[in-house]
């Protein structure tokens, strides 16, 4: 006979369940609810504004995925340029389910960094935004030359399409 699932117990309660859903908490059995993936990897932020401009991967991207969250770093140097598209990452590991995730960017050389985050879209690219003013050329979006020869460290989360 197969074993169809696993479960561990304290106390004659259940605690944790094994099965071809994946991992449930406590008493649930809903499938929808089974962990079925964890990973971790790296990731090559590229330009994905379209304006193939070059960036400076200054420390390894990384990426941590639970289920469908996706949670990504990034430390990039954008090269000097004068592309008026917005400032955006590309390549992210992983394809967004649904508008929007959202992220921060913890430390860059932009003059005014304040409110400056990203926010990953239905194009999968996570675009810079300076929420603190409308006085970017682009409104709230950063274009290219506002981050040209600028480094940005940041993070982001956001819900993989599978």
């Amino acid at each position: 006979v197969k074993n169809t699932h696993t479960t561990f117990s304290d106390s004659n309660v259940s605690r944790l369940r094994i099965d071809s859903d994946g991992i449930k908490f406590g008493s649930d059995t809903a499938a929808a609810n089974g962990l079925n993936d964890y990973e971790e990897g790296t990731w090559t932020p590229t330009d994905g504004s379209g304006a193939s401009i070059s960036l400076t991967n200054n420390n390894t991207a990384a990426y941590t995925k639970i289920g469908r969250l996706v949670y990504i770093q990034f430390d990039v140097t954008y090269a000097s340029n004068s592309s008026s598209n917005s400032a955006s990452l590309g390549s992210l590991p992983f394809s967004i389910a649904t508008a929007y995730g959202s992220g921060v960017v913890g430390w860059t050389g932009k003059d005014n960094a304040n409110g400056i985050v990203c926010h990953v879209d239905t194009g999968s690219k996570c675009a810079f935004m300076d929420n603190s003013s409308s006085n970017s050329s682009g409104g709230k979006h950063l274009r290219n030359d506002e981050v040209s020869g600028v480094r940005i460290i940041g993070m982001a989360m956001y819900l993989a399409a599978t």
